[in-house]
């Protein structure tokens, strides 16, 4: 009988499916007797479509891409393939004689259905409990982590950007207070400084440095800190005026030299009577011309210690002065054929006296703006 069922080579395909088909699908005989015979018989069959359905699809080249899909088709996630494999594990303990052979013929009907569809070009379709529960299972999984992981990213960002904004608000409140202590120490400094120039005993120098520094507060309006500068300029053009005066005062003071007065007492030539004249000493008298000389130095010197005091000689006062050395530089430089220099000193110190009183009406007037001058 497998002789007469053996297909030859070139025979159909259909017809050996047909033929399997049917041998398979005849009732059973008893257990007793043909059970063992037509399972080996069944194998050696199957052995043999298979052999050569295989020798069939390697001399065409289709084997390489069936054996590919098969492969692909067995890679199953472990998730739906324990199951298939437990069931298949456990269901042959429990089943009887007559259930094994049925899944004997199970299995060939599979295996037949695969062959044909690899033969036909078809790719053999996975079953259906796996194709139903690989999408609902894995995805599922990586959804649930991909999200788990996402909210937590997500969580340390948020307290990230809390711990930002927290450190922000303590910065810019530090800032702040950093800002309003500096705006407090400027006003400070600005008032002290406005004291200063209005308390009559400052010196013109301390009010050319009162006058730098208020016109280096970095708070300062531009309209404000040009009006310091002007004010520092004026102070300090004031000071070198004062000082080149003094100067000047000084030098004529000095060119007024003292007349030498000699001993009108002859010195004897006995060495007793020289020491006896030695004791005593006789001078002429000054003369008029002299004790002007003298009295105009004096004033002189009065006048220049005063200005470097920083006090003001009346108008009347200074015009005399003035006078009195003009005369005297005449007197002297005519009398040697010589052009008579400059004096060097003022008329007057009315623009001094002017510009002292500018200086002063504007730190009156920046105090009494109180905290508007920063």
């Amino acid at each position: 009988m497998s002789d007469s069922r053996q297909p030859l080579p070139g025979t159909d395909v259909d017809a050996v499916v047909d033929a399997v088909i049917s041998d398979s699908a005849r009732p059973a005989e008893p257990a007793a007797a043909g059970k063992p015979f037509r399972g080996w018989l069944a194998l050696l069959v199957l052995f043999v479509v298979v052999a050569l359905l295989v020798a069939a699809l390697a001399a065409g080249g289709q084997l390489k891409p069936l054996l590919a899909r098969f492969t692909t088709v067995s890679v199953e996630p472990l998730s739906t393939s324990q199951p298939a494999v437990h069931a298949a594990v456990v269901a042959p303990a429990l089943s009887s004689p007559a259930a094994e052979e049925g899944h004997e013929v199970g299995k060939e009907t599979a295996a037949v259905t695969e062959v044909e569809a690899a033969a036909s070009g078809h790719e053999p379709q996975a079953p259906q409990q796996s194709a139903a529960v690989t999408p609902a299972v894995e995805p599922v999984v990586e959804s649930v982590v991909a999200h788990g992981s996402g909210s937590e990213e997500v969580a340390r960002l948020l307290a990230t950007i809390d711990a930002l904004r927290s450190q922000l608000a303590v910065m810019q409140q530090a800032q702040q207070q950093l800002m309003a202590s500096m705006h407090g120490q400027q006003q400070m400094n600005l008032q002290v400084r406005l004291r200063w120039l209005t308390d009559p005993a400052s010196t013109l120098a301390q009010t050319q440095q009162a006058w730098e520094e208020i016109s280096l507060l970095p708070d300062l309006p531009a309209a404000r800190r040009d009006e310091a500068q002007q004010m520092q300029e004026l102070a300090g053009k004031s000071f070198r005026s004062v000082q080149q005066w003094r100067e000047t005062l000084v030098k004529w003071a000095d060119a007024m030299n003292e007349p030498a007065y000699q001993d009108v007492l002859p010195k004897p030539a006995h060495p007793w009577l020289a020491w006896l004249v030695g004791q005593f000493h006789l001078y002429q008298a000054p003369s008029g011309q002299a004790r002007k000389l003298d009295v105009l130095r004096a004033d002189l010197l009065d006048a220049a210690r005063h200005l470097s005091l920083e006090i003001w000689p009346d108008k009347a006062a200074w015009q005399s002065l003035r006078a009195a050395l003009l005369l005297q530089v005449e007197a002297v430089y005519r009398m040697h054929d010589q052009p008579v220099p400059e004096l060097g000193l003022p008329d007057n110190l009315d623009a001094l006296q002017q510009d002292i009183a500018r200086l002063h009406e504007t730190a009156l007037r920046w105090r009494s703006a109180g905290q508007g001058g920063v």
